[in-house]
């Protein structure tokens, strides 16, 4: 079987696709990177934990921008920094559940230990001058993405895709779970 790219059979043609990615905090290779290597993509990431954004900013290009926003809602909320900064939340850690697993622990010296808060007020995506495109949006924001989302509904409606997790228990305290989130994606036009 013979196989091809998309970007040999269209060749200049390829439409260049914007990722924005909420919670671009680097593990390892993103799913889009291969688009980005061959020119069919560019980033637009937001990461506001100051070490992670500084990694992320030495390798910027032309085709990798980041900003250090918390987006949400728009509202005011407090910014829990764990110990494994992607555990590291918008809402408080559940240590009740999150010390039943045996791995990932919430007390001390657990991923989701709390070693500080900070105050903070969360930039809706809908109001942020940057994002004049979203072709794929990509949010992990470790229990907050149901408020990205609601700070998000008219670069919703020009979005193809959307990739975001999702938890059906409440790792972190009064989170929205998959129900709410598929409840809020169906009403906005997403399967």
């Amino acid at each position: 079987m013979a196989t091809f790219s998309i970007k040999e059979v269209l060749g200049d043609s390829t439409p260049r696709v914007t990722v924005v990615d909420i919670g671009a905090m680097l593990e390892g290779k993103s799913r889009y990177e291969d688009l980005v290597e061959r020119g069919m993509a560019q980033v637009v990431g937001f990461e506001p934990e100051p070490h992670e954004f500084q990694k992320l900013t030495a390798r910027a290009d032309q085709r990798h921008v980041y900003l250090p926003y918390f987006v949400g809602n728009g509202r005011p909320g407090i910014f829990h920094r764990c110990r494994y900064n992607g555990c590291s939340s918008l809402y408080k850690p559940n240590a009740r559940l999150i010390d039943l697993f045996t791995s990932i622990g919430a007390s001390k010296n657990g991923n989701f230990e709390v070693l500080g808060t900070t105050e903070i007020t969360t930039k809706r995506l809908d109001d942020i001058e940057e994002i004049t495109v979203c072709d794929f949006l990509k949010i992990d924001v470790q229990g907050a993405e149901l408020d990205v989302l609601e700070g998000s509904c008219r670069t919703l409606s020009r979005t193809a895709v959307v990739e975001l997790e999702v938890e059906f228990i409440p790792l972190y305290e009064s989170q929205p779970l998959f129900a709410e989130i598929d409840g809020f994606m169906r009403r906005n036009g997403f399967l």
